[in-house]
């Protein structure tokens, strides 16, 4: 492990991001914790690829907000290209979410505060793409922070939908936590943009107040077809203590039509902050029970126009194409 990158004092080695390598490290210059990640060049990636990433890393430079992860410096280190980001301590959402239920009122203030930050980065152009529990983490009062905001085509993230499309019949499991918070354009193949974030949050804040994923499946194309096909439950048919307000708020970010959909972050958070003033239970959303959807369900969603091939073919198309 080096012990310099650049100007930084390097930590520790904390893995392989999917852009390259990934570090812990001080930067003793502004006495600040720092995360670097540097571009890899035997990973492929073309010219045209390396710039466009730049360009979404330059625009996410500029964005500043507590709920997001900053990117501080775009910078050059022995020949290749380091992002430095903030380092961001704490566990993240899926962490969170694995060790027991959460309130209604503190599912309610993440999602809040999560929402609050995309209208910021929206404002700016930029869309994350891959907004998930495990690009989430919080700190000790449940404050979130959005992590890798610009470089979602770039990250692990980008890799898994990669290795999901390729092997559409393996265990969902393998990928778990990535492709069951994809928009239904995002799963027909479509680059997606800011309205697929609000989707993402849809599946957040259902998860968040049901203690289960809406769309799951034993396999990726079980999870695919479940996102573009399944009846979406309402939150409140899961927990009716809630108010139905919820449930509303959560239908309309998971509307497959975009036209219906929440057009933007503003829309949605002010959607968020109404729901604040109303009563909500005290206690704990009732256990997930296992609920499959019947097999008819995909037959019928593949006869209507999805084949395992086609939808394979068109995700495979998305990720080429991010």
């Amino acid at each position: 492990m080096p012990r310099h990158l650049g100007s930084y004092r390097v930590v520790k080695r904390l893995g392989d991001g999917g852009l390259g390598d990934v570090h812990r490290a001080v930067d003793d210059t502004h006495h600040r914790d720092v995360v670097i990640k540097t571009l890899d060049a035997s990973r492929g990636m073309s010219p045209a690829d390396r710039d466009r990433l730049l360009a979404d890393a330059f625009i996410a430079a500029g964005v500043s907000h507590p709920a997001i992860a900053r990117l501080y410096d775009i910078t050059d280190v022995d020949g290749r290209t380091a992002l430095v980001f903030e380092a961001v301590d704490g566990e993240t959402l899926d962490g969170r979410l694995a060790r027991g239920p959460m309130l209604a009122a503190d599912a309610l203030r993440i999602v809040t505060a999560l929402v609050d930050g995309l209208a910021q980065a929206h404002a700016s152009g930029l869309a994350h793409l891959d907004l998930k529990p495990a690009n989430i983490r919080l700190d000790d009062e449940l404050r979130p922070k959005i992590l890798d905001f610009g470089l979602a085509s770039w990250t692990r993230g980008g890799a898994v939908r990669e290795a999901a499309a390729a092997n559409p019949g393996a265990r969902a499991r393998q990928w778990a936590g990535t492709i069951e918070y994809l928009s239904p354009e995002q799963a027909l193949g479509e680059r997606g943009d800011h309205r697929s974030d609000l989707w993402s949050v849809g599946v957040i804040f259902f998860e968040l107040l049901t203690r289960r994923r809406p769309f799951r499946g034993e396999t990726s194309m079980d999870v695919l077809v479940s996102i573009l096909r399944a009846q979406v439950p309402r939150v409140t048919e899961v927990w009716p203590a809630l108010p139905a307000a919820y449930g509303d708020v959560v239908a309309r970010c998971l509307s497959r039509a975009l036209d219906t959909r929440y057009q933007s972050a503003d829309d949605l958070l002010a959607d968020l902050q109404r729901l604040r003033g109303l009563p909500v239970p005290l206690d704990f959303a009732p256990s997930p029970m296992r609920v499959r959807i019947p097999q008819a369900i995909y037959r019928r969603g593949l006869i209507a126009g999805l084949t395992l091939t086609g939808l394979a073919l068109a995700v495979g198309w998305w990720v080429v194409t991010r």
